[in-house]
């Protein structure tokens, strides 16, 4: 009994020091694994066919994937979250530190980047730099200091 006792104890402070190594400011964004997500790594489901520039099911190396595909840290949060289209990326992908505050954000359309593609700092969840693309060219460029939109990008992944 007295075992048990000891053994819920440390599972307790374990929990309590998991929590705290969150920083505060990624609480917000911090996203656990799904559990229907029986395949912790998108590499498992998707393979890139480099030659035609497109995104297969690993199963058959012929049929275009289409979904969201998510990614996640032995933690049990997401590591990224990525989204296709017939192959090709779509939409909004994002990747995490394994902090649960977000890495990165970049939209595609159509298989190449689209807008903006923000990158941000571990611990504070602030934009680090952001970059935008028009047809998977880049055409411009913004460090934190020069950020000045007032735009925040993290409320895309948060709907």
């Amino acid at each position: 009994m007295k075992q048990h006792l000891v053994f819920l104890f440390l599972c307790f402070l374990q929990f309590l020091t998991v929590e705290a190594q969150v920083p505060e400011p990624c609480r917000v964004t911090r996203q656990t694994c799904p559990k229907a997500n029986l395949v912790k790594n998108c590499q498992e489901t998707v393979a890139f066919d480099e030659e035609n520039n497109i995104y297969l099911l690993r199963k058959d190396y012929t049929t275009p994937y289409t979904g969201t595909c998510v990614s996640c840290y032995m933690n049990n949060l997401v590591e990224e979250k990525l989204t296709f289209s017939k192959g090709k990326r779509e939409g909004t992908d994002t990747s995490f530190y394994k902090t649960g505050c977000i890495q990165a954000i970049q939209t595609f359309q159509l298989g190449k980047e689209q807008g903006g593609t923000y990158i941000f700092f571990d611990s504070t969840n602030q934009v680090q730099f952001e970059i935008w693309y028009q047809s998977g060219i880049e055409n411009h460029r913004q460090t934190l200091r020069n950020i000045l939109t007032g735009r925040d990008p993290r409320t895309a992944i948060l709907s």
